[in-house]
C-alpha cells in the first residue's frame, strides 16, 4: 500500500500536464495548496512574495493538521497568507508588484 501511494504521488508529480494545469491554478488563485502530499494529515497553505520584477523571489505559508486548515478554514487562511505575502514586498519596497500574474 506505501509503495502504491508513493508511486501515485511521484507520476502525479512528474506528469507533466498535470503540473502545468496546476501551476495555472495557483497562479490564477495567487496561492497553493499541499493536503497530505508529504505527511498524511498535515496540509500547507503557501503565496508567493514578489520581487521588483513582480516574479516571485520567496514565499510565505503556514502548515497545520488538514481538518484544521483545508476542512471549510482554507479561504480566510489563504486570505491572509496573501495578504502576508503582499505585506512583506510591501516592506522590501515592492509595493504594487505581482508575483508570476497573480491577483493585487
Amino acid at each position: 500500500l506505501v509503495s502504491q501511494v508513493l508511486a501515485d504521488a511521484t507520476a502525479q508529480r512528474l506528469n507533466p500536464s498535470a503540473f502545468a494545469r496546476e501551476l495555472r491554478r495557483v497562479r490564477e488563485q495567487g496561492f497553493a495548496t499541499e493536503d497530505g502530499d508529504e505527511e498524511r494529515g498535515i496540509a500547507c497553505v503557501a503565496a508567493p512574495i514578489p520581487g521588483p520584477d513582480g516574479s516571485a523571489m520567496a514565499s510565505i505559508g503556514v502548515t497545520g493538521l488538514s481538518s484544521d486548515i483545508m476542512a471549510g478554514r482554507l479561504p480566510e487562511i489563504s486570505n491572509h497568507v496573501v495578504s502576508a505575502a503582499r505585506d512583506v514586498a510591501s516592506g522590501l519596497g515592492y509595493l504594487g508588484a505581482r508575483a508570476n500574474g497573480g491577483p493585487q
